[in-house]
């Protein structure tokens, strides 16, 4: 009722995550939704995408997909801004790739959780005015948001208000019931590989892995010169934990792997850097299992030196390797607060998406098909192909937020 009510002094996006024909979805709320002007019932359309546009009163867009393996997006302009708006069903709920998304100059106003998000917006004003999520399994669950919903972000956007921090969403593993896959990725599949750990158990026994990469049983053995390289890039460098609870590598010398000044090196930084970006994660955007010049911060090193080498921008990879280690010394957060930072810099953190700070969405990308080949070691790590998925992504973001007329930004100087 409050929808209708304000339905022509605004533009409403609707989209749903999971399922919008659950349980608490009764026949009631479908002609509720039908007498806003929509066409589509969505009472028997179960785990389908959906997206819908009314503006200022008027239906101009609204779709559905009966293709439950692919989200639904939908991009475009509102006003002079750049528009993506994602709806994924049974890809969500395999955890694939989120839900119900709306980015705004790359900036997400989306707030999580199950089935319907309305999203409202002054095109009069030219600003967000609010977002809702109505989760239809459970009625009596509503969440609404007007600030980040980690306090600890917010806290780090006050205290360093001339840094850019954006959300990294990372490509996401081989979905179960994915028809379009290589022979490695079925392998990984019908092996059981499929637990993000089982590297990290099979990295102690030598002489297994030995086989493999003499046999070159995985198609990524061919990335690495010998077997020691091979070996290595699976390996966790040394590490200790600060005084102020943050893990440090010790410094680290070899072919594949080096470490220095507690973090992992990127090949390719410039000597007088005006900017820099700081990659923050686990081990997937630390480079697990790739050589230091294929990690996902030196390809960004090498997309940037070529294609926007004007900017000159350092890449620093304050990522770590969780196997083996207590992961609340590696908390995200702690090296979040921990980066030396300037102003102008940018700081990607491998995180969930966060209502009103922008994100990075690559979950979408390792979706076949794509021109990577072979991306996967095996359903929670990436080949050296996979990184430069991931490379490409970042840059991709940093160059399509170039154009924006509101934060973020990414390649506006800082001021003066």
């Amino acid at each position: 009722r409050l929808l209708k009510a304000g339905l022509h002094h605004y533009l409403v996006i609707i989209t749903v995550a999971d399922t919008g024909a659950a349980p608490g979805f009764t026949p009631e709320c479908a002609q509720a939704m039908l007498d806003l002007g929509l066409q589509i019932n969505m009472l028997e359309r179960y785990r389908q995408p959906y997206i819908a546009i009314i503006d200022y009163g008027t239906v101009v867009k609204e779709k559905v997909s009966e293709d439950l393996e692919k989200p639904l997006v939908i991009k475009g302009k509102l006003n002079h801004h750049d528009l993506i708006i994602y709806s994924a069903g049974l890809m969500y709920m395999h955890g694939i790739c989120n839900g119900a998304m709306v980015l705004i100059d790359g900036v997400n106003y989306s707030i999580g959780g199950r089935s319907f998000s309305f999203f409202v917006f002054d095109k009069m004003k030219d600003r967000f005015v609010d977002a809702c999520c109505f989760d239809t399994f459970d009625m009596g669950k509503g969440e609404h948001k007007n600030e980040p919903s980690e306090p600890a972000l917010r806290t780090f956007q006050l205290k360093y208000p001339d840094v850019k921090l954006c959300t990294l969403i990372l490509p996401r593993g081989i979905p179960k019931y994915a028809k379009d896959v290589t022979p490695h990725e079925d392998f990984i599949r019908r092996k059981g590989l499929e637990d993000p750990d089982w590297l990290f158990k099979l990295i102690d026994r030598k002489t297994l892995w030995k086989e493999i990469y003499d046999k070159k049983q995985f198609p990524y053995c061919t990335d690495y010169e010998t077997f020691d390289d091979f070996y290595e890039a699976f390996k966790a460098p040394p590490s200790q934990v600060d005084f102020e609870g943050v893990r440090r590598f010790l410094d680290h010398k070899s072919n594949a792997v080096n470490t220095q000044n507690g973090i992992r090196v990127t090949t390719g930084q410039p000597q007088n850097p005006k900017r820099a970006i700081f990659l923050v994660g686990g081990c997937t955007l630390y480079g697990f299992g790739a050589t230091d010049a294929c990690s996902p911060a030196s390809l960004l090193q090498k997309n940037l030196n070529i294609y926007a080498e004007n900017k000159n921008f350092i890449v620093y990879n304050y990522s770590y390797y969780w196997g083996n280690i207590d992961p609340s010394s590696s908390d995200r957060l702690t090296m979040l607060r921990s980066l030396p930072l300037r102003k102008g810099d940018i700081v990607f953190l491998d995180y969930n998406a966060i209502w009103g700070i922008p994100c990075c969405e690559l979950s979408l990308k390792s979706v076949r098909p794509h021109n990577y080949g072979e991306i996967h070691t095996d359903n929670g790590h990436y080949t050296q192909s996979g990184n430069r998925m991931i490379a490409d992504g970042i840059y991709e973001f940093l160059k399509m937020t170039s154009s924006s007329r509101t934060f973020p930004r990414m390649w506006a100087p800082p001021s003066a």
